[in-house]
């Protein structure tokens, strides 16, 4: 009968038997978490250059506006023409640039990441983006 001290129940390797129960319980847990993750991340693997597409996509969508408002107060006494082809510039060229360049090199970036931490780390990007979207009220 296991009452919960150690001293109680022995097993054949003198170890408390309420010990090695809850041991064998948390590496079976743990062994099919780890198991989860791996399988999710290997899941996901080729779909990176996408996902890092739309992770550079709701960066520049969550904080666009701010840069935008930025840009505004810099050129608020500048001529219309300037400001509006200034305006072009960024948003046209700029976060398209940004899009198409760093989206490749986010994915290689996250290609070194092994399968277990891939998942967990662009659940979480997500998870913060979405946030941080919230906290703006963006959202």
């Amino acid at each position: 009968m296991l009452t919960g001290s150690f001293h109680d129940s022995i097993d054949i390797h003198g170890e408390p038997v309420f010990f090695a129960k809850s041991h064998v319980i948390t590496v079976i847990s743990m062994n099919l978490l780890i198991e989860f993750l791996t399988d999710s991340g290997q899941f996901i693997r080729p779909w990176l250059s996408e996902i890092s597409t739309a992770i550079v996509a709701c960066l520049l969508v969550v904080f666009g506006a701010d840069i935008n408002r930025v840009l505004r107060r810099q050129l608020s006494g500048t001529n219309f023409i300037i400001r509006t082809l200034v305006f072009i510039l960024v948003n046209a060229f700029g976060y398209g640039f940004l899009i198409v360049s760093v989206s490749p090199w986010l994915a290689k970036q996250l290609s070194h990441i092994p399968n277990q931490w891939l998942i967990c780390l662009v659940v979480a990007i997500f998870v913060f983006v979405g946030s941080w979207a919230q906290r703006n009220r963006q959202v």
